[in-house]
């Protein structure tokens, strides 16, 4: 079902409490950034615009909040560093988005942002570069500082209630170095929540995917030992299996093909040679 209002690379998706997914952001070729967000329908299969939102975004995080509302942080509007810092809620009852101006805050590439037990939103970093942590009181609008001491990844997951999985390293795509196998767990059930490392994995990675399964442990699979995202020789296709439990890494079997998460496209190139 091809979306026919803009295109939505690079744009940020969630899922609304009806089953519906909006769709904010994504690219315009003119500025970079687009304003535009779409909700797209799994049951009748199409597409609806909603209203625009008031920044350009690209690469931005949509977060479903506890009362059905969408949280909408990040994104860039019209270079690759000018980052719309004021985040923009979306309401389904009233079809539109609203400012949250108090709560500005520059958060890079796809922010790991995720809803706490107590109602609060947490961001845990991003993508491509790692940030100190810090905690959004969504009635107050304004941001905590919850740690900060930066600890780097790529890739995050809320394993348990209030706990954050986070590994490998973040980076944008066409740089040069080296990632890392390192993990770190934050626990936001503690009264002084602090990253805590853990276990490296068994393979170093940038642009790898987290998922959580339904047993409550982590599969991480794709990326790659460099931050380039193009060199497709050093790409992993070994998949890692983390326990909440006993926080190891479990090897599990290697796929056919080298695969990342689609951030290792790069922004500036269609190049072919890119780890997919």
């Amino acid at each position: 079902m091809p979306n026919p209002f803009y295109n939505l690379f690079c744009s940020g998706q969630a899922q609304l409490p009806d089953g519906r997914i909006l769709f904010a952001g994504g690219y315009d070729p003119a500025t970079m950034g687009a304003p535009n967000a779409n909700i797209f329908d799994p049951i009748a299969q199409n597409w609806t615009a909603v209203p625009n939102m008031a920044f350009r975004r690209w690469y931005p995080s949509v977060t479903t909040l506890p009362d059905g509302r969408m949280l909408v942080t990040s994104g860039a509007q019209t270079c690759s560093t000018c980052i719309a810092d004021v985040p923009e809620v979306y309401d389904p009852a009233t079809n539109r988005f609203t400012r949250l101006t108090s709560a500005r805050l520059n958060i890079f590439y796809y922010p790991f942002v995720f809803v706490l037990p107590d109602g609060r939103v947490l961001s845990a970093g991003s993508t491509e570069d790692a940030y100190e942590t810090r905690a959004l009181d969504m009635n107050t609008g304004l941001w905590s500082m919850v740690d900060p001491v930066v600890r780097d990844g790529h890739s995050a997951v809320m394993f348990r209630p209030g706990k954050i999985l986070k590994t490998g390293t973040a980076a944008d795509s066409g740089t040069v170095g080296n990632s890392a196998a390192t993990a770190f767990v934050l626990d936001m059930t503690q009264p002084s929540p602090a990253w805590r490392q853990v276990p490296s994995m068994s393979f170093p990675r940038a642009y790898q995917n987290s998922t959580i399964l339904p047993d409550g442990t982590v599969l991480v699979s794709g990326g790659g030992a460099t931050i380039d995202g193009h060199d497709i020789t050093k790409g992993s296709k070994t998949a890692e299996l983390w326990s909440p439990t006993t926080e190891t890494w479990q090897t599990l079997s290697a796929g056919a093909f080298l695969r990342s998460a689609p951030l290792a496209f790069s922004k500036f190139s269609n190049s072919s040679s890119t780890l997919r």
